[in-house]
């Protein structure tokens, strides 16, 4: 007797019909479909909390960095001062200088730098770290400050907290 012949002829003993075999197969994908409706239920609740979570935890980061803006502002001020002592000291053109200080406000999110009274108290005391001749500072307060008493006030008080 050969084996292989023996089980290709063994067929399913379970006396189903096709139809019942069909309302069998309906039953159970009626059910599945079900099933995976009510995971998904689930799966939607899940994902709206956690996007809940996500919403609440952006929130929390939102407070906090808005109480440490004082410490962005000293950074960016901080920044601002360390490339005016740099700049300076290279002899560069201001013009270029101009360049270099809207790259730092674009890392800091200060989209007009021109306007930001930090970034003058910074120009100041950078001009007063470099310790260019009075001359120099004179051109650079000048051209940066275009006759704004206000930017030319917060350069000074940038060069008096370093002098």
């Amino acid at each position: 007797m050969d084996m292989k012949s023996d089980s290709r002829r063994i067929k399913p003993t379970t006396g189903d019909t096709p139809l019942i075999r069909s309302r069998r197969t309906l039953y159970l994908t009626g059910s599945a479909m079900l099933m995976f409706s009510l995971l998904g239920c689930a799966a939607g609740s899940s994902i709206s909390e956690s996007s809940n979570s996500i919403s609440t935890s952006f929130e929390s980061s939102s407070k906090s960095s808005t109480s440490s803006s004082e410490e962005r502002k000293e950074a960016y001020r901080g920044d601002v001062r360390h490339y005016t002592e740099v700049y300076t000291r290279s002899g560069s053109d201001v013009a270029g200088f101009a360049r270099g200080l809207s790259s730092i406000g674009e890392k800091y999110g200060t989209t007009n730098w021109e306007a930001d009274h930090t970034t003058y108290i910074g120009i100041g005391e950078g001009l007063a770290k470099a310790g260019i001749p009075q001359n120099q500072v004179d051109a650079y307060m000048t051209h940066l400050a275009q006759g704004d008493p206000l930017k030319i006030a917060a350069i000074q008080e940038g060069l008096g907290r370093l002098r």
